[in-house]
């Protein structure tokens, strides 16, 4: 009698057992199933391709300002269109081509970074379907995480933009606008206490230079 009552808990323990693996499997194939989806590869492409857009706008802009305060700066000092004025040129585009390498570079990273928080959510809910959570939940979080996972990785993509790649050129702009004050203070100086000299060029908008 005893013999047959422990055959039969040990096959209810054997059943109960082979239920649980199945349900674990059933759910991990679940999960795998919503983070490996052809949608799911489509996020990350447009991650990266938002992240492309986001930083490549944000680089043109610096270049546009950059551009501007080069003019300027080259104006002030009497070097445009001199050998200074295209050496410099050069330079601003050597640092615009390094930007788009580096616009191209965060957007794979986006994307990369995209998929190390996917496999550490799943990861962690292998984990809590070991522990007992159902297929049900287990796949409601996993479709959960989809979008959180999005909205981490763009905002640590755009965080601080581009950066400052022309913050070379910021002594440059600095030294020009200083040269310029010292050159209009010595024209008001000697304007009201010493003979009038040729007052200094005019560059755009009738600004002394």
């Amino acid at each position: 009698m005893c013999l047959k009552s422990s055959n039969k808990a040990s096959k209810a323990a054997l059943a109960a057992e082979e239920k649980r693996r199945k349900e674990i499997e059933a759910a991990n194939k679940r999960i795998d199933a919503i983070f490996g989806s052809p949608e799911r590869q489509g996020d990350i492409t447009d991650l990266e391709n938002a992240t492309r857009g986001y930083l490549q706008s944000d680089l043109d802009r610096k270049k546009g300002d950059a551009d501007r305060q080069l003019k300027f700066a080259m104006a002030r000092g009497g070097l445009s269109h001199g050998s200074s004025d295209i050496d410099q040129n050069l330079r601003l585009g050597d640092d615009y081509l390094r930007g788009i390498l580096e616009v191209e570079r965060r957007a794979k990273t986006a994307g990369s970074t995209l998929r190390s928080q996917d496999a550490e959510t799943k990861a962690g809910l292998f984990s809590q379907v070991l522990g007992g959570l159902d297929t049900t939940t287990a796949a409601n979080q996993a479709a959960q995480a989809l979008s959180q996972n999005v909205d981490l990785a763009k905002s640590q993509a755009y965080q601080s933009g581009i950066g400052e790649m022309f913050g070379d050129f910021s002594d440059i702009f600095k030294n020009s606008r200083a040269a310029a004050g010292d050159r209009r203070a010595t024209y008001d100086f000697n304007t009201l206490y010493g003979s009038r000299n040729k007052p200094p060029p005019q560059v755009a908008g009738g600004i002394y230079g």
